[in-house]
Order: structure tokens, then sequence, then C-alpha cells
């Protein structure tokens, strides 16, 4: 006898969805999971020397740092020695104060040491980080807590547009050096930003490209951003 058919009438089959759901088990999908960082500080880890020696090619966990290729050009590097801090002069280290960078508000520098520099026609000058208003938005939907979530990729996720750097450091001569998630910007900025976040340990990296608009020794030069560290959120 067929199970559905009762004193003459046909009785609707329950699927495995509906009886789940009749006796309480959800069934909808996962829902999204984000974390986004807009208030604290980023620490910033200076890169390792041996970049450009036995590291051949930096990846996350080698540190922080700046590359500058030529316009359009991506094998001509400007040469940083001896202030590079790399043994390639091609790879600028980056190092934090105390503080770090900033995100959600106005840092009007002091984010980097002072022995973040760049050596020009004129000796070697301290660079410095500006920031306004910056934040980081992370995807953990399907990431352990021990691993990287990506940097969510769309155009109002994540934004550190507001980051300029200043060189020498408190000249007020600034470039504006940010860049954003956005998966088409608009110059200045070359490429989105990507990155990723450890809930556990709070570490991160992000990277991007800018074009670098000025009227001195760097025009005519785009530059490549690696920062790593750990976040600090406001107590």
């Amino acid at each position: 006898m067929n199970r559905n058919l009762v004193s003459g009438f046909i009785k609707p089959a329950i699927t495995a969805t509906a009886a789940l759901a009749l006796i309480g088990i959800g069934t909808t999908a996962a829902q999204a999971s984000t974390v986004t960082l807009d208030d604290g500080h980023l620490s910033i880890t200076q890169a390792k020397a041996a970049i450009g020696d036995t590291i051949a090619t930096p990846a996350v966990g080698d540190g922080s740092w700046v590359r500058l290729n030529e316009d359009g050009n991506n094998a001509s590097y400007y040469n940083n020695a001896p202030s590079s801090r790399t043994a390639s002069g091609e790879y600028t280290a980056i190092d934090s104060t105390l503080t770090g960078l900033a995100l959600g508000s106005t840092q009007n520098g002091g984010s980097f040491s002072t022995n973040t520099q760049f050596y020009g026609p004129f000796g070697a000058y301290q660079f410095d980080g500006w920031i306004s208003d910056g934040t980081l938005k992370f995807d953990t939907t399907s990431v352990a807590g021990t691993s990287f979530a990506p940097l969510v990729q769309n155009d109002a996720a994540s934004d550190l547009t507001g980051f300029q750097i200043e060189y020498p450091a408190g000249s007020s001569n600034f470039y504006d050096v940010g860049g954003s998630s956005s998966t088409t910007p608009s110059a200045p900025y070359l490429t989105a930003l990507t990155g990723g976040y450890k809930t556990t340990g709070d570490a991160y990296w992000v990277e991007w490209k800018t074009d670098i608009v000025s009227a001195d020794a760097f025009d005519g030069y785009e530059a490549k951003f690696h920062l790593e560290g750990t976040y600090t959120p406001n107590s």
C-alpha cells in the first residue's frame, strides 16, 4: 500500500527539510560572519633584513615594507640603499612606534619609527605615516581563528584612502598613497587592498599598490606597500 494514501485521499509527502523544520532544527544556510577593525591601532613589524638575500621574494611573515617601481615598469625599482634596512635596496623596511597606525580616527604622523627612511640626493630622511578614518573588514565565515580570514573585497568594505606619507617627516610634504578594497580603483590607487586577519592573536596583513603623484624625486614611481603586525583595539 502506498503510505501516502489514507482513506482514499492523497497524503502529502513530508520532505526531510520540512520534517527538520517541524521539530525546530534550523536548515537555513550559514550566515556570513565578518570582523571590522575601525578603532585602535595596527602595529607594524619591520621587514626581515634577509629580504633580497636568502629571502628572494618576501611573503606574509617576513615583515613590512614598501617597494617603488618606475611607472608601468616592473623591472626597474628605486634603490634605497643604504637606508632600506634589507639586503635589497628595492625593499624598504617599515616599522612602527609604540602606537602604530591608527584606525577610525585622524593621526597626524608618529606612526612610523625614526628608522623608517628614504635616501635621496641630500641624505637620508625619515618618512612618516598619517591617516584618517581607516577601516578594515575581514570575512571570518569559514576560517578558523588561527588562520588568516581574507579581506572582504567590495567597494565599501575596507578603506585606507586617508593614508598619506610625509617625507621628510615634519616637512608637511605629503603623498596620497592609501588604498581601498574597491575592485575598480581610481587614480592614484592602482590595485585593491588585499589582506588577512587572525582573530586568535590579532595578527593582520594588508597589501596594495598606488601611484605617486608629486613634483620631486618620486614622481614617475609607483609604490607597493605591505604592512603586517598585530591589531590592538581601543580599551
